[in-house]
């Protein structure tokens, strides 16, 4: 992490993070890391320990990505490590479906093995950790990790309000769960999805960011965790983050200037918009006119295209068909643009 040349006070996002923390708790990730990854060795695979094992490589690396991000470590350099830590996440899937297999051999009187996500969304750590998880994805417009995510978690579609509205974004299927299992203030945002009043959305994001963080009270690992003394060992602090805040106010385009409270990460969100920008003007730059066609017109050509109205939108098209027209599109027309990826 190259933040050496410049004071920490200056660089990171959150005050709450000293140096001293940074240093001791970045240490203590990092071995944990290892001592999992060691500790897998000595599990048998489709164990429920194995499965245990890497549920926490993939929340350690987690949680690293986390402070490191809250300590000022620029976008773009973090940013290539995400989909590490979405491999690592749905290795833990395959793991505890190895799991949930070998139970359903030895315990025939309990019902034949179905697939279920290993995320658990009754627990507030289970949804908040893979809530952060997809709002980074979104954020960093990583496309192939949105896609292995909402994968692993088709088994919770519909049934609840916020990943749904957050999982059809992502090319799942359509929204159809209204409430959300934990409810309040995941609902909040929940309802912010369902607006088309710029002005309205942002209130319910603002009302949710000014929740959040007393509505964490419950969570295991990290809440309040930045009272801890470093010198009685590392911190579980990693910054308070709402991410899926900023994912919704990216998604749905809406002017996030006004948004202070200090869990919204708005330099993620512009760096979002910035990339989706940059995107659409190398789409413009290489293509002519006839790369740019509205929904509802006729495609010109085979191949692959993409609108910015949805994320992880590509898709295959033949001349002559109709280009499909996203309802309720926050982005006004459905414009679709010649996919500079035609593999």
């Amino acid at each position: 992490m190259s933040i050496e040349s410049k004071k920490f006070a200056e660089l990171r996002r959150q005050q709450f993070l000293t140096e001293q923390m940074y240093q001791i708790t970045n240490k203590n990730q990092s071995e944990l890391i290892l001592v999992s990854e060691k500790n897998l060795l000595s599990f048998c695979e489709g164990s429920d320990d194995y499965a245990g094992e890497l549920e926490m490589v993939y929340l350690e690396k987690l949680w690293l990505w986390m402070l490191e991000y809250t300590a000022g470590c620029p976008i773009d350099e973090i940013s290539p490590r995400f989909s590490e830590i979405v491999n690592d996440f749905v290795v833990w899937n395959e793991a505890f479906q190895s799991f949930a297999k070998q139970l359903a051999i030895e315990f025939p009187e309990d019902g034949a093995y179905r697939y279920m996500a290993a995320p658990d969304f009754e627990n507030l750590a289970d949804y908040q950790n893979t809530l952060q998880l997809l709002s980074i994805a979104i954020l960093l417009r990583d496309r192939a990790s949105l896609n292995a995510i909402v994968k692993v978690l088709r088994s919770h579609s519909g049934k609840d309000a916020l990943f749904d509205e957050l999982m059809e974004i992502c090319g799942g299927p359509a929204a159809s769960a209204y409430e959300c299992i934990l409810g309040m203030p995941y609902e909040q945002l929940a309802s912010a999805c369902r607006q088309s009043d710029d002005s309205v959305i942002i209130k319910e994001i603002e009302d949710y960011l000014n929740a959040w963080y007393q509505a964490m009270a419950p969570h295991p690992r990290w809440y309040n965790a930045h009272l801890d003394n470093v010198s009685d060992g590392p911190a579980a602090y990693y910054g308070y983050w709402a991410f899926e805040a900023a994912a919704i106010a990216f998604v749905f385009d809406v002017d996030d200037s006004g948004l202070t409270n200090m869990v919204y990460p708005k330099d993620l969100a512009d760096y979002a918009r910035k990339s989706r920008s940059h995107e659409e003007k190398i789409k413009e730059g290489i293509s002519g006119d006839s790369d740019r066609v509205e929904g509802g017109s006729i495609c010109p050509r085979d191949g692959y295209w993409e609108t910015p109205a949805v994320i992880a939108s590509r898709a295959f098209f033949k001349a002559g068909d109709v280009m499909p027209i996203i309802a309720d599109a926050e982005y006004g027309k459905s414009i679709w643009h010649w996919s500079i990826d035609q593999d």
